[in-house]
């Protein structure tokens, strides 16, 4: 069956030479959405992830003279989902961000929002949805519309913190969920599926040869019931960001 029939979007793939190749694209990327966006609005809102390959990105964000231009004080940073841990530990997307990013650019504090970690578990999802519904002034029913979301995919085709089978994913009428799950088995918290896909850009960054049998998967296959094959963005545009290792079984289909 087609893609069109299916309403399924095609979606852009960069394929790199390396993680590190991915990670300059993905922050060259970034930097150039964040300069269309804000020649027609005041503010630039993303929404990050955890993941060894958003750490070199962050890297270069901080350190990179290419990146020294980003007005980080028109930027508002949002988190995919998160793990409930302590900032300190390294299982914390946002305190990985702090160190290898926040810690080193010039951010107002006003402009990052973290999840509530240190709430119980479904009253920090409850809170993070009330700061979306504030910050983004949303009517009841209305989701937020992120102008970007950096997302990776696990082994097993998860995307945040939304797994497989999890019924985190038939969510349709809130923004965010408490969940549990992944490794670490943690309580997580995480943007639902209608938030994910109301994102005007999407960029799904996988590498490394652990996600080679996923994303072969996942575009050979975008009907199936993996999470990362959710992702279907209403009106915005998915590009995909992989490294020749991620992408070696696709390629080697492809030929």
């Amino acid at each position: 069956m087609e893609r069109q029939a299916r309403n399924i979007p095609e979606p852009d793939i960069a394929v790199l030479r390396d993680g590190e190749r991915a990670a300059w694209f993905t922050a060259c990327l970034l930097q150039r959405a964040a300069s269309e966006a804000l020649s027609q609005a005041p503010v630039f809102t993303i929404a990050l992830s955890g993941g060894s390959t958003p750490m070199k990105m962050f890297d270069l964000l901080s350190t990179a003279p290419q990146f020294s231009n980003i007005p980080w004080d028109r930027i508002h940073i949002f988190w995919t989902d998160e793990r409930c841990v302590p900032t300190h530990k390294q299982e914390s997307n946002y305190g990985n961000a702090k160190r290898h990013l926040l810690d080193k650019i010039s951010v107002p504090l006003e402009n990052i929002h973290p999840w509530p970690v240190s709430l119980p578990h479904t009253e920090g999802a409850e809170a993070y949805e009330n700061e979306l519904r504030t910050f983004f002034r949303l009517s009841k029913g209305l989701f937020p519309a992120f102008d970007l979301m950096l997302l990776g995919a696990g082994t097993d085709g998860h995307i945040a913190s939304l797994f497989p089978q999890d019924p985190a994913l038939e969510i349709q009428d809130k923004m965010a969920a408490a969940v549990e799950g992944g490794t670490p088995f943690l309580k997580r918290l995480t943007l639902t599926l209608p938030v994910i896909n109301n994102s005007k850009r999407l960029l799904l960054v996988l590498t490394g040869m652990s996600k080679a049998k996923i994303f072969a998967k996942i575009i050979s296959d975008p009907a199936c019931d993996l999470p990362a094959a959710m992702v279907r963005p209403l009106n915005g545009k998915i590009i995909w960001v992989v490294d020749r290792k991620a992408a070696s079984i696709f390629l080697h289909a492809d030929c």
